[in-house]
């Protein structure tokens, strides 16, 4: 929830004679708005909660969590406990993390909680070197911002190249280098170094690699990512996820899924690929400035249909799309007929990329307000599904926590919906770590509150 340091941004502008093809060039052309395929994007952590992961999971796995409409009737609380003052507060599934870092990160704390409906039992403690958890921009990957602590499917948590064991703190080394940089596929981590290969383990075998494979712009994605957790797609059995804005890949066996798109290279400015529930996407845009999406089959292959992409957007807008992959057929209505239907909001952000306002469809425009305590950027916004509660928060570059928000509100009345015991004026933040629960923490006092959707 809370950072002791500043992270560094994201990095500067590309050089101008960078390759045309990269994730910087598609950045600046395609999701300026161009594309806004943001249900394969997204950022955030559902990793399955109470998951079985003996066995695929039987939908696409989204990496965000979406507030409860029941929020709307206001929150109480559930429980209170304290925990260390002044300490960065992570979550992740069934767990709480605290990081008391004090004048010398090198030393630092890491205590672990487990998480269940009536509060937070501490696990165990451990010392960490914290020194680069902001990143580490000295080794050769040169990642603005890696992200410091990742859970490994159901019971691992990642720090640098060790592992621990969330219920018991006992720890492993990881099996890759820790200048490489980690995405996260439900449970199969891949570990992609700088020259482009990238290794696959699953969390139940770490020490034995499932495939390696030389993909062609998984770097620069990393670089672009404000977290490295990717959300998992359900293809006919299959489990795929993407390793960079142009590649999708089958994380159990390595395999690429191969789009024969009808363009030549050179005529190509910039490319992009989404996930359908029934196939693919791939938007293209030409040195005419046009753009085109071609719809694939779950196979990939020779594309099934195409059309022109209408999606009209400013650069400092961001769409908040609905949770579910949708079809191939509702993505050729919302771009290709610019529907709005599956748009749950837009944000308008300003300069720095901090939200400043959200047109929630069909209901209003609620306007954020400027925050005096750190950290004060809302570059996150999540809305519920039947669009009545919005969430804002910062990103993880600030946070090193994907579930963090700082303000609530009701997107019927307009009006901010407060948690009793927290005063966010005053610097208390916000983990939603399921839709219908949440936690607030005083940095100030160490208060650790649960809450739940007033009854």
């Amino acid at each position: 929830m809370t950072s002791p340091t500043p992270f560094p941004g994201q990095s500067g502008p590309a050089p101008a004679d960078q390759d045309r093809l990269s994730p910087r060039a598609i950045g600046t052309a395609i999701l300026a708005g161009l594309l806004a395929f943001g249900v394969v994007f997204g950022g955030g952590l559902a990793l399955g909660r109470g998951k079985d992961y003996a066995t695929p999971a039987a939908t696409d796995l989204v990496t965000y969590i979406s507030p409860s409409p029941d929020w709307t009737a206001g929150a109480e609380q559930a429980w209170t406990t304290t925990v260390a003052a002044d300490a960065q507060v992570i979550t992740v599934p069934g767990h709480l993390l605290t990081l008391e870092t004090g004048d010398n990160p090198a030393a630092a704390t890491l205590t672990a909680y487990a998480l269940s409906d009536s509060g937070a039992a501490k696990s165990w403690s451990a010392q960490v070197d914290a020194s680069t958890d902001a990143g580490d921009t000295g080794d050769d990957f040169d990642i603005p911002m890696k992200p410091a602590y990742l859970m490994w499917g159901k019971n691992t948590l990642i720090h640098d190249t060790t592992l621990y064991d969330l219920n018991t703190g006992e720890t492993r080394e990881a099996p890759w280098s820790s200048s490489d940089g980690v995405i996260i596929a439900d449970d199969i981590a891949i570990a992609c170094d700088s020259e482009n290969t990238c290794t696959a383990y699953k969390e139940t075998d770490p020490e034995t690699y499932l495939w390696v494979k030389t993909t062609d712009y998984t770097t620069e994605y990393l670089h672009s990512r404000t977290e490295h957790y990717a959300p998992l797609f359900l293809r006919d059995g299959q489990r795929y996820c993407a390793l960079s804005y142009r590649e999708i890949y089958n994380i159990d066996t390595g395999e690429p899924v191969r789009f024969d798109v009808p363009r030549s290279h050179e005529d190509i400015l910039a490319y992009g690929v989404g996930a359908a529930a029934d196939g693919w996407i791939v938007n293209i845009l030409d040195t005419r400035n046009s753009a085109t999406i071609f719809a694939f089959g779950t196979d990939g292959g020779e594309p099934i249909d195409s059309y022109t992409n209408n999606q009209q957007s400013e650069s400092n807008q961001r769409f908040i799309n609905i949770p579910e992959t949708i079809t191939l057929d509702e993505f050729k209505e919302r771009f290709g007929k610019n529907s709005r239907n599956t748009i749950l909001g837009i944000v308008d952000r300003d300069d720095s990329s901090c939200s400043i306002s959200i047109d929630v469809t069909d209901k209003r425009v609620i306007e954020l307000p400027t925050l005096e305590n750190e950290p004060s950027c809302l570059s996150i916004v999540r809305i519920s599904a039947d669009r009545t509660v919005i969430i804002a928060g910062p990103g993880a570059t600030e946070t090193q926590d994907i579930q963090t928000f700082r303000l609530m509100y009701n997107a019927d009345t307009g009006e901010e919906i407060t948690f009793p015991g927290m005063d966010t004026s005053s610097g208390a933040l916000f983990d939603l770590v399921a839709e219908d629960y949440a936690i607030g923490y005083d940095p100030a006092t160490g208060m650790l509150i649960g809450y739940r959707p007033a009854s």
